[in-house]
C-alpha cells in the first residue's frame, strides 16, 4: 500500500478520528481542572467560613509527629489568633465503614479547662458510602457530648445517622484532635502513658493491686458502631507469666445490642489467657497492615469490632502487669 492509498483508508481515518477525540478530551480535561482547581489556601477558607462563619486571622503550626494518636491522622495545624488558646486542626479519622477514613476540620480550645471541641466539619472520606446521611446536626450532638459529667471521650452512642461507621470514624478524628491540643498545648500526658496497647483503653480506667494480683477495671474506648466495654480483668503471675485469672464484662457495648451474641466465646471469658494467646486472636485484626475488623471474623464485621475492644482490654491487663504492679502496689487503688 502506498502513501496515498493508506491516507485514504478506513484504517487512518479511524486513527484519526481516535486522534481527535484524544486531543478534544485533553484539552476539555484542562479547561476543567482549571476552572474547579481548589487551591489550599482556598480549601482552607472554605473550612473556616464552615467553622467559625466568619474571617479569622490564624498562623500555621507544624504537626508534631512525637505525638502519638490512636486511629487518627493530624496533617495540618493552625493557630486562630482571633481567640484566645483556638486551634483548627485537620484530622483524619480511621476505622470507618471498610476500614476507610474521614477527614475532618475540628476546631479545638485549650484554656485551664482542659482542650475542649467546639466545633466539626467533614472535609472528604475514603470509601465512606452513607457519608451524606452524616448531618450537621449529628456533629452538633457529638460535640454537645462533653457536657456530660463523667465525659472522657468522645463516642457514637445515641447518635442515629443511618452511617454508624463513618460517624465512628468522626469520633476518631474528634478525639484525636483533643488529644493532640491536650499533649501537645497543654503538656497533658495520659496516666497510662507508656503502657502498651493502651489505644482502646480509655482514662476512666482504675488499677489496684492486692498481694501479688493486679485488677483492672478497664473502660474501653467506642468502636463505632460497638460502643465503650466495661470489664473487669484480674491478672496474676503463673510460671513466670502473667495468666489473666478473673475475666467479667460488666457493660457489654456492642451495638446493637443483640451482637453481643454474635461475639467469639474467646472475648466473652479471656480467663486463663496470656499476653500470647491475647496477640494470636488480635492477628487476624492487624495482618493487613491496619485495623481492618469488615470481613476479617466470621462473625460480622459490628460483632468483631466489640471483639477486638475485648482482646485489647486483655492485651493491656497482661502486657502492663509488671509496670501497673510497681505504679500502684505502693500507692494502692488509682
Amino acid at each position: 500500500m502506498t502513501a496515498k492509498q493508506f491516507f485514504k483508508s478506513t484504517a487512518f481515518k479511524c486513527i484519526a478520528v481516535l486522534l481527535s477525540i484524544v486531543l478534544v478530551c485533553g484539552i476539555l480535561l484542562t479547561i476543567c481542572n482549571s476552572l474547579f482547581y481548589v487551591s489550599a489556601e482556598e480549601r482552607l477558607d472554605r473550612a473556616i467560613s464552615k467553622i467559625y462563619g466568619e474571617e479569622v486571622a490564624y498562623e500555621i503550626d507544624s504537626v508534631d509527629g512525637d505525638v502519638a494518636l490512636t486511629s487518627a491522622t493530624i496533617s495540618e495545624v493552625y493557630k486562630i489568633t482571633t481567640y484566645e488558646g483556638d486551634y483548627l486542626l485537620k484530622v483524619t479519622g480511621g476505622d470507618g465503614f471498610s476500614g476507610g477514613t474521614v477527614t475532618c476540620w475540628v476546631r479545638v480550645n485549650a484554656s485551664a479547662e482542659g482542650a475542649i471541641v467546639k466545633k466539626i466539619s467533614i472535609d472528604s472520606n475514603v470509601g465512606q458510602s452513607y457519608i451524606s446521611k452524616i448531618s450537621g446536626g449529628a456533629l452538633d450532638s457529638l460535640v454537645a457530648k462533653q457536657d456530660n459529667e463523667d465525659f472522657t471521650s468522645f463516642n457514637t452512642e445515641g447518635i442515629k445517622t443511618g452511617a454508624t461507621f463513618s460517624m465512628g470514624a468522626i469520633s476518631n478524628a474528634a478525639n484525636g484532635a483533643r488529644a493532640y491540643v491536650s499533649a501537645k498545648y497543654l503538656g497533658s500526658v495520659s496516666k497510662f502513658d507508656g503502657y502498651q496497647y493502651g489505644g482502646c483503653i480509655d482514662e476512666a480506667t482504675t488499677v489496684s493491686v492486692s498481694g501479688t494480683e493486679v485488677t483492672y477495671n478497664i473502660v474501653t474506648t467506642s468502636n463505632g458502631p460497638a460502643q465503650a466495654f466495661e470489664i473487669t480483668v484480674k491478672v496474676n503471675v503463673e510460671n513466670a507469666t502473667p495468666v489473666i485469672t478473673y475475666y467479667a464484662i460488666t457493660k457489654n457495648g456492642s451495638s446493637p445490642a443483640s451482637y453481643a451474641d454474635k461475639m467469639s466465646p474467646e472475648a466473652k471469658n479471656l480467663e486463663g489467657k496470656n499476653l500470647a494467646d491475647i496477640e494470636a486472636l488480635i492477628s487476624p485484626f492487624t495482618a493487613n497492615d491496619g485495623y481492618n475488623p469488615d470481613g476479617e471474623l466470621k462473625t460480622g464485621a459490628t460483632a468483631a469490632r466489640s471483639n477486638y475492644l475485648c482482646y485489647m482490654a486483655g492485651a493491656f491487663a497482661t502486657a502492663n502487669y509488671d509496670k501497673a504492679y510497681g505504679q500502684y502496689a505502693q500507692g494502692g487503688n488509682e
